[in-house]
């Protein structure tokens, strides 16, 4: 397992919207990332979403989290307003899919070889997106070196 979790947090009621780690090992799939299992959990609490919940070993709906429920009917588009806190910097996939969920701020604690916010490109910054987001690296670095081995 790759030691890489995500949360999705609206700031505006400071509530866990989503929570995921990555599962690619586990589960096959290539795609199983953790930003994109956070992404796919808040568009299942909007009814939609393309992977089944199997449990809180693969993501956790706000209730689970918080055990409240959140849910409005004045719901975002999906990640319209929200942060993303996550121990590794996003790929370039990942990143690309914040920015059609749209994404407020993103939080990441250690940088990867192959990440778009920063170590490889700087994905966020691309003028010519319709949707940018604020991006801020260093968050408990140490804490997440370690949970990575790196």
């Amino acid at each position: 397992m790759r030691a890489v979790g995500a949360v999705i947090v609206d700031p505006a009621c400071d509530a866990v919207v989503a929570a995921a780690h990555d599962l690619r090992c586990q589960s096959g799939h290539f795609l199983k990332h953790a930003v994109m299992l956070c992404v796919d959990l808040v568009a299942r609490s909007q009814g939609g979403g393309i992977w089944k919940p199997q449990g809180s070993m693969e993501y956790l709906a706000i209730s689970d989290v918080t055990g409240e429920n959140t849910k409005t009917d004045s719901q975002p588009y999906l990640c319209t307003g929200y942060d993303l806190y996550v121990t590794q910097e996003p790929c370039i996939m990942c990143a690309m899919a914040l920015v059609h969920s749209r994404i407020r701020c993103v939080f990441y604690g250690t940088s990867s070889p192959d990440g778009a916010l920063g170590s490889h490109y700087k994905l966020h910054l691309q003028k010519n997106l319709n949707h940018h987001y604020e991006v801020f690296r260093g968050i408990l670095s140490k804490d997440c070196e370690a949970l990575l081995g790196t």
